[in-house]
């Protein structure tokens, strides 16, 4: 049994593919920055916070930054592109 795939879905994703292709800089940066926030988030945990819960920290941490990159990145697309946002809403089922 094939799985249905809706329009929205489809052009929501070709809609990000160029997005992303058009902004290689952009993304470029943002991965430039995040491994840099990373580095200076390790080493100030691992000097002040020593243990279990320093290494839990550091991993909860990381789990933020670059969850917080990818949410920016993904309003920043929705932001700049004008035909994303009605997709989004297909997409998601609303």
């Amino acid at each position: 049994m094939s799985e249905f795939d809706p329009y929205s879905r489809r052009e929501l994703r070709r809609l990000r593919r160029a997005w992303l292709q058009r902004n290689g800089r952009l993304l470029a940066g943002a991965a430039g920055g995040t491994v840099v926030m990373l580095g200076f988030a390790t080493a100030f945990l691992l000097r002040f916070a020593d243990g279990p819960v320093g290494w839990y920290a550091v991993g909860a941490l990381h789990v933020g930054i670059v969850a917080a990159v990818l949410h920016l990145l993904h309003a920043a697309f929705l932001a700049q592109d004008p035909r994303a946002l009605p997709h989004v809403r297909g997409a998601w089922g609303e």
